[in-house]
């Protein structure tokens, strides 16, 4: 009997160990790295945390300073919320569908979008407590990270694909580290041309001065103060905490997501050729193609650069940079 009960004991460890072991292995501070694959491995840790985002959508929509109307163009509305909510709902079931152990949620998901659809977002949110789902994490963020997610699974970015899972990783860890140890390079209300110029200027540095920087594809991610890829890194960092933060996300409904993948998307295929090309990255063509993406976007909506600074519009005689409008900070 004895050792029956130890057996039952290491199959639990087991069992909660592999899952968390597994968790760690898709997600990066609440980013996940892959799309999942049909194993109950990838799919239960992804359906926990399409839970918490359900859970984060429902008390974002409750709060009651979320408007009702589309009174701010840049602010999401309950509306908003329900129909993003909906569709994590929709997303949830369909993994919890593929999960013999998770058949319950199922049904708990058909009684939380009732709530939802039906406007009574504090009835999804208990209902969700009351199975357990951990509501103590930021969660708001996790929604928007999530809803953000959905975005570009449908759009099949490579760094959700499982084959970049090691290229995802370092992409995910240079973007932290930017975050977490240099200041972000523009306020709140800044434009994202304004952005997307400042990124094809470090971009078109990066490229011009390879062997400057201080990540050269391998080893630890650190970053010079002055470095071109921390640059860059920090315009995608910045657009992040811009549409994920919890409190930031509430503001960002006017943000053009597919405009930011091609930010995205510059950022990572110089990490990817960095690791797989290493002193030679810098002659691929994807990266010159990049650059002109960026530009032409940027010109757009009216912004160029000076080969340092990004501008919008013409500039002032006698001054290098046009004082009305917000520019880069300098480190």
């Amino acid at each position: 009997m004895r050792y029956n009960i130890l057996f039952l004991f290491i199959l639990l460890f087991w069992g909660n160990s592999s899952s968390l072991f597994a968790q760690k292995l898709r997600f990066y501070e609440n980013y996940p790295l892959a799309s999942p694959d049909n194993s109950p491995a990838d799919l239960e840790p992804e359906l926990e945390m399409t839970l918490k985002a359900i859970a984060g959508g429902c008390k974002l929509a409750d709060d009651p300073n979320t408007l009702a109307k589309k009174e701010d163009p840049e602010a999401y509305t309950k509306d908003e919320y329900k129909k993003n909510i909906d569709e994590i709902i929709i997303y949830a079931s369909e993994i919890a569908g593929k999960i013999s152990s998770q058949k319950d949620k199922v049904e708990l998901l058909k009684k939380v979008s009732k709530s939802v659809k039906g406007g009574k977002f504090v009835d999804g949110l208990n209902l969700l407590m009351q199975a357990k789902v951990d509501t103590k994490e930021d969660i708001e963020g996790i929604y928007f990270i999530w809803s953000n997610y959905l975005f570009e699974k449908k759009q099949e970015v490579p760094w959700l694909k499982p084959m970049n899972l090691k290229t995802t990783r370092s992409y995910r860890i240079m973007l932290y580290f930017v975050s977490n140890n240099f200041d972000r390079p523009f306020g709140a209300q800044a434009e994202l041309g304004g952005v997307l110029a400042d990124a094809a200027q470090a971009l078109s540095n990066c490229l011009e001065s390879p062997k400057d920087l201080s990540w050269q594809g391998e080893g630890k991610i650190t970053m010079k103060k002055e470095d071109e890829l921390r640059r860059l890194a920090s315009d995608v960092s910045y657009y992040e905490w811009r549409m994920h933060n919890k409190v930031n996300g509430r503001r960002s409904a006017k943000i053009d997501r597919t405009l930011v993948i091609k930010l995205k998307q510059a950022l990572y295929d110089l990490v990817a050729s960095l690791e797989r090309a290493k002193a030679d990255w810098y002659t691929e063509p994807q990266h010159g193609d990049n650059i002109q993406t960026l530009y032409n976007l940027s010109a757009a909506g009216g912004w160029r650069v000076d080969g340092s600074n990004a501008m919008k519009g013409a500039v002032k005689e006698k001054s290098k940079l046009n004082e009305e409008l917000p520019a880069r900070r300098l480190y």
